[in-house]
């Protein structure tokens, strides 16, 4: 499958997600801890947390492309890239720098039109991995080691970029493999294509994948003990996990019928990303089959849920 036909593809499922919720205002953005949840005035979907409470996301502007923000204090502050046509923001660490991706021209992406980037002491640095067509990147710890994803032709690849060097990470015999997120130990999550089933989450530790959770699952953060967090769409319906230590676990924002966990701190007490309180109708069988067949086309820059 090619990348044009994956991008609308992707556009297709996501339409018909959005036709069978029951109102767009019927999801709302979380920090979830210690049981409480707080719905943060923020423009979009809030993707990493930091120990300081400062939370970072992105949001579709009037253009249709994204635009980044970070809300600190109680307040929001615009993230864009200098003369970029869209900012995605994925990842913050403790020291407050930021990840994520940028495309610079409004087409479609290809080698520097689409690149990673980090934002560090009001600096953005722009990278991308070496004879990639895309790069985006969703996770840095507080070494500055970085993790995300790298596409070249119709392959997909997990990357940790670390002192000026790219390391790829692709799970054996996968379809693709996208790294999300990485601890101060170095622990790094993520999830990878199959041909039978679509998505599996991984850990990788030293040189090992170990597979989480059932299929349909996505890992999207994880903390410095090692606590996992993503969704999963296994039982047709969006919820958010954890794991640790060996131990899978659904859970839902109280009074949630969907969760969609996108970050946790990395002292494991803050769970950020996006809650729905209306019913998803009887259309989510279609949206897991189309789900299925985009598993081998690779992701663009914006996220495809919302």
């Amino acid at each position: 499958m090619n990348r044009l036909t994956g991008k609308l593809l992707i556009v297709f499922c996501v339409l018909i997600l959005s036709a069978c919720v029951s109102k767009a205002d019927d999801f709302f953005p979380f920090i979830f801890s210690n049981g409480a949840t707080y719905i943060p005035q923020v423009p979009g979907l809030p993707s990493g947390v930091n120990n300081s409470g400062q939370v970072v996301g992105s949001f579709t502007m009037s253009t249709g492309f994204d635009g980044g923000y970070l809300y600190s204090n109680g307040t929001v502050s615009a993230l864009n890239v200098p003369n970029a046509v869209e900012t995605e923001v994925r990842g913050i660490n403790d020291n407050g720098q930021i990840v994520g991706a940028v495309r610079a021209q409004a087409t479609i992406c290809g080698g520097i039109n689409c690149a990673a980037y980090v934002y560090s002491g009001g600096v953005y640095s722009v990278f991308s991995a070496p004879g990639a067509d895309d790069t985006a990147a969703y996770g840095i710890n507080d070494n500055g080691q970085i993790v995300g994803y790298w596409v070249s032709g119709n392959s997909e690849h997990g990357f940790l970029y670390a002192g000026g060097n790219f390391t790829t990470l692709d799970v054996p015999g996968a379809l693709g493999t996208s790294a999300q997120g990485i601890n101060n130990s170095g622990e790094i999550i993520g999830w990878y294509d199959t041909p039978s089933c679509g998505n599996y989450s991984f850990l990788y530790i030293q040189g090992s994948f170990t597979q989480l959770g059932p299929c349909q699952t996505y890992a999207t953060g994880i903390s410095a003990s090692g606590e996992i967090t993503g969704y999963d769409i296994s039982g047709g319906r969006l919820q958010g996990f954890t794991y640790n230590s060996g131990n899978f676990s659904l859970f839902n924002i109280p009074g949630a019928v969907t969760t969609d966990p996108q970050g946790i701190s990395s002292d494991g007490n803050v769970f950020v990303g996006q809650f729905s309180t209306a019913e998803p109708g009887t259309c989510i069988s279609l949206i897991l089959g189309l789900g299925v067949l985009i598993a081998g086309a690779l992701r663009p820059l914006k996220p495809v849920r919302s």
